[in-house]
């Protein structure tokens, strides 16, 4: 569906899905190795897809020191509670906080943005109003208790920061005159290491998406992309995710591409096997499978 305009496009991801990517086809992709970096693909305007974690760390950190010369920069920190009955409403001790985010139900403990910061929202905060987990946009303002401009102390949370998102169909009733959406701090609810027990933590919702993995775009659809298809490609079925969260093959461009790892097997073979063993299920007398 997110290709249904560019036939040419959707032929080729089919392709790549069951390796059997053409000559032709992988001309078409060689092509989009060679558009300039400039312009919509320039950096800090389309999204970055990168295949590891070290590779989005580098890049957004670099992305933040750049975007810190033209706008104020603050820290963030998450407030951490424990919501055990014997240390109710105390800051858990450092250890027993999980280092992975994915253990603290997604939030960060600190984040550095501004205005200009590029987002993703990690938290369903309206379904039907499209304002979902992975919709990306740039922070426009930052507002802060009692009418403040800066923060009283740093980390201190803000009472909102006002993003506006790459796609102008999200949340519309919800929008400033400046087509912005208020995204206020969250709170979610883990377990903590050592036997400590529950730990409430509130935290904006948001992490710096300047580039991202694939893994994070899994429901992901966007106009245009730069991305990463080089030697780091290390899972099956990478390539053919990176590629299909872009609407048209004009709307990528590639930063590297290591053409063997596209024609070498690039789809996971047990996958495969159970598509077409669903395809050839017999169908019953209603038509369905």
């Amino acid at each position: 569906m997110r290709q249904r305009d560019d036939t040419e496009f959707i032929d080729l991801l089919n392709s790549l899905r069951v390796g059997e990517l053409t000559t032709a086809q992988l001309e078409l992709l060689c092509e989009r190795r060679h558009v300039p970096l400039n312009g919509e693909f320039a950096d800090g305007v389309a999204v970055r897809i990168f295949l590891t974690v070290g590779q989005v760390d580098d890049y957004n950190d670099t992305m933040s020191t750049e975007n810190a010369k033209l706008h104020r920069t603050y820290q963030i920190n998450a407030v951490d509670e424990s919501r055990e009955v014997a240390t109710y409403g105390r800051k858990p001790p450092d250890n027993v906080i999980p280092k992975d985010v994915n253990n603290c139900g997604g939030f960060l403990s600190s984040i550095k943005i501004g205005v200009g910061s590029r987002v993703m929202l990690r938290r369903n905060i309206a379904v039907s109003e499209g304002l979902v987990n992975e919709v990306m946009g740039i922070i426009k303002k930052i507002k802060r208790p009692a009418l403040r401009r800066n923060q009283l102390e740093e980390g201190e949370l803000p009472e909102a920061v006002y993003v506006k998102f790459d796609d102008d169909t999200i949340a519309v009733r919800l929008k400033d005159r400046d087509g912005c959406i208020p995204i206020p701090p969250s709170s979610t609810t883990f377990q903590a290491k050592r036997g400590y027990g529950d730990v409430e933590r509130r935290m904006l919702p948001l992490i710096l998406s300047w580039v991202v993995t694939v893994h994070k775009l899994q429901g992901t659809t966007l106009n245009r992309a730069v991305i990463d298809l080089g030697k780091k490609n290390f899972a099956k079925g990478q390539m053919y995710v990176a590629l299909s969260r872009v609407r048209s093959l004009e709307g990528i461009v590639l930063s590297d591409l290591d053409a063997n790892k596209l024609l070498n097997r690039p789809h996971d073979d047990r996958a495969m096997t159970e598509i077409t063993r669903l395809r050839n299920l017999p169908s019953d007398n209603q038509g369905n499978t």
